[in-house]
């Protein structure tokens, strides 16, 4: 019966991943798409056929613990094969569970541990303003620098010091940000 179950489990795991990209590959406009991921969603096991529907709906699922279960089993795959597009759009469906906002968080905390710079600015533009806090900026200046926006890195970094940041990250983003934004300048002289 063991076996079994660690079957099951790597078939559901190939799937989710199979699913992501399918998914990415009828968003580009490839004919057979479409259909291969009609045929996949139908083999998807029950418990994450509710928050998989949303996601390509594009609707918040209602909130249920069952919901933040089947986010925290999906995100990982969203995280590791998903473009930064299908990523910050399945993220997004976490500001609708009950701890959403920290959910979210984490989702975008998690692309810049990886530095996932395209996928961690995808989710950082989904912050709603009144939960950017002086760790948002920070996260954001940092992202942009990562970019090559060094510009608008600097302006968030300043943003998170008025904030009240004062990490050592921060000042080395900040002096980071300025040496580059000014190498950028005099190479463009």
């Amino acid at each position: 019966m063991e076996k079994q179950v660690e079957t099951i489990a790597r078939h559901v795991r190939l799937l989710l991943t199979v699913l992501i990209e399918v998914e990415a590959d009828a968003a580009a406009g490839l004919p057979e798409a479409p259909e291969a991921l009609q045929e996949a969603e139908c083999l998807l096991p029950a418990s994450l056929k509710p928050l998989w529907q949303a996601y390509r709906a594009g609707k918040l699922p209602a909130k249920a613990p069952s919901n933040e279960d089947a986010f925290r089993t999906l995100w990982p795959y969203f995280r590791a094969v998903g473009t930064p597009t299908q990523a910050a759009r399945f993220a997004s469906l976490a500001l609708a569970l009950e701890e959403g906002e920290a959910v979210f968080g984490r989702t975008a905390r998690e692309a810049i541990e990886d530095e996932n710079w395209p996928m961690a600015m995808a989710l950082l533009m989904q912050v709603p303003q009144d939960l950017a806090d002086g760790a948002f900026w920070e996260d954001l200046g940092a992202t942009l620098y990562h970019l090559g926006e060094f510009a608008g890195a600097r302006e968030a970094l300043a943003r998170a010091q008025q904030a009240g940041q004062q990490s050592g990250r921060l000042r080395a983003y900040q002096k980071w940000a300025a040496e580059s934004e000014q190498r950028t300048e005099g190479s463009a002289s």
